[in-house]
This record gives structure tokens, sequence and C-alpha cells, in this order.
């Protein structure tokens, strides 16, 4: 029994380290996808972009629908899209543009 909750430990441990994965919202990959620029500023202002637009759909959902999953998967996609970025990149304005998007994003999300 104390091996078989080491275990279960250990795979929940990796799991949660496991940083950018789709585990759990496996959809964020292909909005990961759909979003890849050039670099990983340009990725992450493109899903940006996107979940404006998803956000826009979502606001007059009750509940569940599909806009606020989009927008769910899309905010997953963004948060990965940070591992993307190299030191130089996040020392440029399109980086601190695209964070400032992300905490805006983040609190509509909250919202929603």
């Amino acid at each position: 029994m104390q091996r078989m909750i080491g275990l279960f430990t250990l795979s929940v441990v990796l799991t949660g380290l496991s940083g950018c994965s789709y585990l759990f919202y496996p959809r964020a990959g292909d909005y990961a996808m759909q979003g890849k620029g050039a670099n990983g500023v340009e990725t992450m202002i493109n899903l940006t972009t996107m979940m404006e637009a998803t956000a826009n759909k979502a606001k007059g959902g009750k509940g569940v629908d599909t806009a606020f999953d989009d927008l769910h998967n899309q905010f997953h996609a963004l948060n990965d899209a940070f591992c993307g970025v190299t030191d130089a990149q996040a020392k440029t304005p399109a980086y601190d543009l695209a964070v400032t998007h992300k905490k805006e994003l983040t609190a509509i999300f909250k919202r929603l």
C-alpha cells in the first residue's frame, strides 16, 4: 500500500512539474499551433488576439458553452507560450505588451 501511495505521489509531482504540456487541456495544443509565430513573443501576441475575439463571443454566454471552453483552452495555450520566450525576447517592449494583455485577459477570464 505504501508503495502504491509513493508511485501515485510521484506521478502527481511529475505531472505537475511537466511545465508546457497539454495533458489536462488537449485542445490548448491546437490553439498553440494556430497562434504559432516566428518567435515566442509573436506567438503570445497571436494568442492574445485570438483570446480577445473569443472573450467577446463568450460575454453573452451562460454556464459552460463553446466560446468559454475555447477561451479556457486558449488561456492555457497562452500560459504555456511563456515557456517559448527567450531571455532576449523577454527584454523587448512586445513581451511587456503580451504580459499586459495576459493580465487583462486573466481578469476577463475570471469574471466569465
